[in-house]
């Protein structure tokens, strides 16, 4: 089975049920052409760049499925039908979702202080400078 990795963008005027309802038969879909649902990640709430349809803002999910090449064409032509999706692209990936799955979310939340190996900029006072 072939990997993908799905980005939408859903208006977000919409009410948390209408919300949960679209995500709903959007795994429906899914399952209905035989794909699997591996992980979704919800960025949530976010400006847009630039206004689609006259709005500014979306909420946004990624899911990473598993299935045949005819699913992300099924997909496809589901979000086209939906009147809330405001954005979509469907992608395949060629390495494990895992990996995708860390690095998106180390983008998008920033990676910890932990693992981080850079110093801290030092910054000098006033009384440093003058000296």
């Amino acid at each position: 089975m072939r990997q993908y990795e799905t980005i939408i963008i859903i208006d977000a005027d919409q009410s948390a049920e209408q919300v949960q309802n679209f995500l709903e038969k959007t795994k429906a879909t899914i399952e209905k052409y035989e794909g699997k649902l591996v992980k979704q990640l919800e960025w949530g709430r976010r400006r847009l760049a630039y206004p689609i349809r006259k709005k500014k803002y979306g909420i946004y999910y990624v899911f990473y499925l598993e299935g045949e090449f005819t699913l992300p064409q099924e997909l496809n032509r589901f979000f086209r039908i939906e009147e809330n999706v405001l954005r979509f692209q469907s992608v395949r990936i060629e390495t494990s979702i895992e990996e995708e799955a860390n690095f998106l979310s180390e983008l998008i939340h920033g990676a910890s202080d932990d693992t981080s190996d850079e110093k801290p900029l030092e910054t000098k006072t006033e009384t440093e400078q003058v000296a």
